[in-house]
């Protein structure tokens, strides 16, 4: 069976109407990480959003484009906690993350939420035939 891709979806939330969507995918593969924006969905998607005041991030302002990096985006990077905190061994504890983590390991437990502005990251649950696969972290 073929390796699946590390997938995160990247979530926008309109401030005022709370309303979120799914504006784009953050994979990883084999040391490649891609993104891209939803143009496909049923639901939520980059163009509801767009109709409801979203403008594509300033990193990545081509739709259409799938964008690549051999690591993690910065833009994407700065949403993680700094190595250098003095309390980084307890965090990764506290989500339950081994010393072997990776960035996308790390993003998924925090969801790469900041208070500057309304993106987080979410893992996806993928329906194969009559199951479904989804990975979640559970605080406590």
């Amino acid at each position: 069976m073929a390796k699946r891709p590390f997938v995160l979806w990247l979530i926008w939330q309109n401030v005022e109407t709370r309303q979120r969507y799914h504006v784009g995918n953050l994979s990883s593969l084999n040391g490649e990480y891609t993104f891209s924006y939803e143009l496909s969905g049923k639901r939520r998607t980059l163009f509801d959003a767009i109709k409801d005041g979203y403008k594509p991030h300033l990193a990545f302002r081509d739709i259409n484009k799938v964008y690549k990096s051999d690591r993690l985006f910065d833009a994407f990077a700065r949403r993680l906690p700094d190595k250098r905190r003095p309390d980084f061994h307890e965090l990764l504890q506290s989500f339950g993350l081994s010393k072997d983590y990776t960035d996308m390991d790390l993003l998924r437990a925090t969801g790469g939420r900041l208070a500057t502005d309304p993106y987080e990251f979410v893992s996806p649950i993928f329906k194969y035939n009559d199951h479904f696969d989804f990975d979640f972290y559970i605080a406590g």
